[in-house]
């Protein structure tokens, strides 16, 4: 079992220093099986995989390029 635990971060209104503080607060809290934890790790690694840019073959080809040239 794992246990996750979602926080946000909640700001106060600046004193009259104009200090702004803050505090996390949790949100959400979940606990998964070892079964959804292996599941959750192979979703957010597809994810990664598709967020990354596309790799080029050819030497010299920066990322930006690759992703423009239209292959035959």
């Amino acid at each position: 079992m794992v246990r996750i635990e979602f926080t946000v971060a909640r700001f106060d209104d600046p004193g009259a220093l104009g200090v702004l503080e803050g505090r996390q607060v949790p949100v959400s809290r979940m606990v998964l099986s070892r079964t959804a934890v292996a599941y959750l790790f192979n979703r957010l690694g597809q994810l990664n995989n598709a967020a990354k840019p596309p790799v080029s073959n050819e030497p010299g080809m920066t990322a930006a390029a690759a992703s423009t040239q239209v292959k035959n």
